[in-house]
């Protein structure tokens, strides 16, 4: 199983729970460094998991523009980006997955060469 994203937060006792109950709590500092070593994996995780899709099809359905790009969001929820011009917002347009970008992949129109390439 991928993640690509983790929701880590540190336990903390509440009263009238049963944990509230337990002996040997762990302190607070050593809870904090824990969420922290784990909330640092979480950029890789998410790097790795996108990367399974570089090379691979996938259809967006195209949201906005900006920055000098058209950003979407596939049917398995991977936000897509390619360069403003190649494609229109509102769209549902099938597309290749050319890299990792930002925090999704750059799509490459399956009408255009696969010679456009990350830049950021």
């Amino acid at each position: 199983m991928a993640f690509t994203d983790l929701h880590v937060f540190p336990y903390s006792v509440r009263p009238r729970t049963a944990a509230a109950h337990f002996r040997d709590h762990i302190p607070f500092g050593i809870r904090k460094r824990r969420v922290q070593a784990l909330l640092t994996r979480v950029p890789d995780l998410r790097r790795r998991y996108l990367a399974r899709f570089v090379g691979r099809s996938l259809s967006v359905l195209w949201e906005e523009e900006s920055k000098g790009y058209c950003r979407g969001l596939s049917d398995n929820y991977i936000r897509v980006y390619a360069p403003m011009g190649t494609v229109a917002p509102g769209a549902l347009q099938a597309i290749t997955a050319a890299g990792v970008f930002r925090d999704g992949v750059l799509g490459v129109p399956a009408t255009m060469d696969a010679h456009v390439t990350a830049e950021e």
